[in-house]
């Protein structure tokens, strides 16, 4: 039983049955060393260049673009498939076959002849029509298709003003008006939220501190002053107090209205 062949020698070897890749590997390195050169010159060295030198320079990557050519072989690739080495998304690794592929596979093919039918159904196409009528359909088809989409989105509409689609029609002014209403209603939202935690953790935390002995200090005088007058002075206090705070602040303090 004969050795399998090397595939990559296959594809990289020069006899007349293999890829010659290894030739055009090095051909195109040689082309785009002289792009280089070009590149540089005309970026960096641009006012002692010479026209002659730029010609020559210029029939140089010719030349060798001819011998590019030439080494590649017709057919080469039909029968493999070149894949990266590494694919950094494990979830993207087993679409590089179909991304890469340049032809359809037996299901795309399945699925792009049943629409060929269901296109020559729904424009009447039979397949004994003459082609030149068969393209006059198609294109009639074509040109009624981007007529509607002018004139929903553009400026095609009736009367020639805007299509009820476009940038200044009617539903994207409305779409726009819902979208910056949504969007107020939400930062309101988050502005209350934000005041709302704001007072919660001022009360929790106690009165600031100050020059007298901190919040801490001034907590206990006032707690003490309020005992020595008494709970009826207390009560009329923490009330006026209730009614000077924002009602929707008292519910998320107190949980009553």
């Amino acid at each position: 039983m004969a050795a399998a062949a090397d595939p990559r020698l296959a594809l990289m070897g020069g006899a007349p049955t293999q890829g010659n890749l290894r030739a055009v590997r090095q051909r195109a390195q040689d082309v785009q060393k002289s792009i280089d050169e070009v590149i540089f010159g005309l970026r960096f060295n641009a006012g002692m260049l010479k026209w002659d030198d730029i010609i020559r320079k210029y029939s140089v990557i010719n030349t060798q673009l001819a011998g590019l050519r030439e080494a590649l072989r017709p057919g080469t690739l039909d029968g493999y498939a070149l894949l990266p080495r590494l694919v950094p998304d494990p979830g993207f690794a087993e679409a590089v076959a179909v991304q890469l592929a340049s032809a359809l596979t037996p299901e795309g093919e399945a699925a792009a002849a049943e629409a060929a039918v269901a296109v020559d159904v729904a424009l009447g196409l039979g397949p004994e029509m003459a082609s030149m009528r068969r393209f006059e359909i198609l294109n009639s088809a074509v040109e009624a298709h981007n007529g509607l989409i002018s004139a929903l989105t553009g400026p095609g509409g009736p009367g020639g003003g805007e299509g009820p689609l476009g940038p200044q029609g009617a539903l994207r002014k409305r779409q726009r008006e819902l979208s910056e209403a949504t969007t107020a209603a939400l930062q309101g939202r988050a502005r209350t939220q934000a005041a709302a935690a704001a007072a919660l953790a001022a009360a929790a935390t106690g009165p600031p501190a100050n020059a007298s002995g901190g919040g801490r200090q001034q907590a206990a005088h006032t707690g003490a002053a309020g005992r020595r007058q008494g709970g009826a002075a207390a009560a009329p206090a923490a009330a006026a107090a209730a009614e000077a705070m924002d009602p929707a602040l008292v519910f998320l303090l107190t949980g009553t209205r």
